[in-house]
């Protein structure tokens, strides 16, 4: 198992995209506010996840993510396809928000990571954060089957399967335990080498009780509520947990 969750992390993301975890918290809460996907839950979380597969199959971003994707424009496509665009645009508005509280400079000189891999951090700190509110018991039964686009994508069926099982052996447990398993390989976290990851493990630790940080993320989610609320046009804000 350990062995299978190294390949999971050197499939991970890199840059600003947001990480697993925070993909699926951030769909659950625009179900709180978008009714046209509930019925389809499944579906949408598929096509959330789907594209960073492209690490795994070795492909261009741009082949599974989009630019300027809209809230508009996710509500009118098929569930998978609209939790595809769902996630581009996470990306991408996640990304404008770094920018514009200037949490990534605070992240690196806190906690003294060199800025190549400050985004990496900050993506796991993110998840380390949102861990607890995450629902496994929905997203173990989404993983265990294939969407009808996934199966015919330009993607070799056996990556897709094997994207599916990696994803549900990373959300199965909080990303510290990821970074453990990863050390006690004696093997570095995606571009990270070895003997930071080893120190990684103590600052995530210390990262995900930053009270700086956990502001960033609370404020994250804010972000997102506003969006999904102004678009559903819907006057109740669900606060941020």
């Amino acid at each position: 198992m350990k062995r299978l969750l190294l390949v999971l992390v050197l499939c991970l993301p890199a840059l600003r995209a947001a990480g697993p975890v925070t993909h699926v918290i951030l769909s659950e809460r625009y179900f709180l506010y978008e009714t046209s996907f509930r019925a389809e839950r499944s579906e949408f979380l598929r096509g959330t996840l789907f594209p960073d597969i492209r690490s795994m199959a070795a492909i261009p971003r741009t082949a599974t993510h989009e630019q300027g994707v809209s809230l508009a424009t996710i509500k009118t496509q098929t569930p998978f396809i609209a939790g595809k665009k769902f996630h581009s645009y996470v990306d991408e508005e996640r990304e404008r928000f770094i920018a514009q509280v200037g949490i990534l400079r605070y992240v690196t000189l806190r906690f003294h990571i060199p800025r190549p891999y400050g985004d990496t951090f900050l993506k796991l700190v993110e998840d380390e954060i949102l861990y607890s509110g995450l629902n496994t018991v929905s997203i173990t039964p989404a993983l265990l089957q294939l969407s009808n686009e996934e199966q015919a994508s330009s993607i070799p069926f056996a990556t897709v399967i094997k994207y599916h099982f990696f994803l549900s052996a990373y959300l199965s447990v909080p990303p510290h335990k990821t970074l453990e398993n990863v050390t006690a390989l004696k093997r570095g976290f995606y571009t990270v080498p070895y003997d930071m990851t080893v120190v990684w493990k103590d600052r995530l630790a210390a990262g995900a009780q930053d009270p700086r940080i956990r502001q960033y993320v609370m404020n994250l989610l804010h972000h997102f509520d506003t969006a999904f609320q102004a678009s559903s046009g819907k006057n109740n804000l669900v606060l941020s947990k």
